[in-house]
């Protein structure tokens, strides 16, 4: 039994082949990505206490766009949200 090879479909001459699109994302999304500094300025700390916290995972989400890190504003919003705390603060330990 010989099967018959399947035809293979062409496209027409002069064209280009269709390459897969990025998906799109919002310019409102865009807009609301912020840098480490921008963060630190948005909460009043110092760029380097920002960067401590994403290292060891203590801060808001963040998103790697290319070797640049961003902050979307829903996260920091959120991660705020879930530092809320309740009743009086607690002293810090000085010695």
């Amino acid at each position: 039994m010989t099967t018959t090879p399947t035809a293979r479909k062409r496209r027409p001459r002069g064209t280009l082949p269709e390459t897969p699109t990025a998906p799109t994302v919002p310019e409102t999304e865009l807009a609301e990505l912020m840098t480490s500094d921008e963060l630190a300025e948005y909460l009043s700390v110092s760029r380097d206490t920002v960067d401590v916290w994403r290292q060891r995972g203590g801060g808001p989400q963040w998103v790697r766009a290319g070797r640049h890190i961003r902050y979307r504003r829903r996260d920091v919003v959120a991660w705020l949200d879930s530092t809320l705390s309740q009743g009086p603060a607690k002293p810090a330990n000085r010695k």
